[in-house]
């Protein structure tokens, strides 16, 4: 049985002239944007690779999105799994889902360099997605 996630994000409405509306979101809620965004990516991912979704058009059509969006989003569960970390516990507050790059390269090192993260002290060697353990 899957798990369910559920995540809540405050939203103040400021009212302008003429009674017009606007959400306009604190940094604390773009934060909590880019935290849904990471879900979305990594609940996204596990459904393709349990085979629920043969592919990401098949995924993006079940959700009644487009291919694009469904593929801009699982982007962001490729991001290194530090940078993840600090975002999720908010350690990165500059980062934003409006700051983000629209694309993102793979490789972790030009991910930190992109987005301004400095390298985690016990920095890896990194080869791809994979990586392993500087020599001592």
């Amino acid at each position: 049985m899957a798990e369910t996630l559920t995540i809540s994000i405050p939203i103040q409405v400021t009212r302008l002239r003429h009674g017009h509306q606007r959400f306009r979101p604190t940094p604390a809620e773009t934060s909590a944007s880019l935290v849904v965004t990471l879900a979305r990516a990594y609940a996204w991912q596990q459904m393709l690779l349990s085979g629920a979704y043969t592919s990401m058009q098949h995924l993006a059509t079940s959700l009644g999105c487009k291919l694009s969006y469904v593929s801009h989003v699982m982007n962001y569960a490729l991001l290194a799994p530090d940078i993840t970390e600090a975002i999720l516990t908010g350690r990165l507050p500059h980062l934003t889902i409006q700051t983000m790059p629209r694309t993102l390269p793979l490789d972790w090192r030009t991910q930190r360099v992109l987005l301004g993260v400095p390298a985690p002290e016990d920095e890896e060697w990194e080869c791809g997605s994979v990586s392993t353990v500087r020599p001592s």
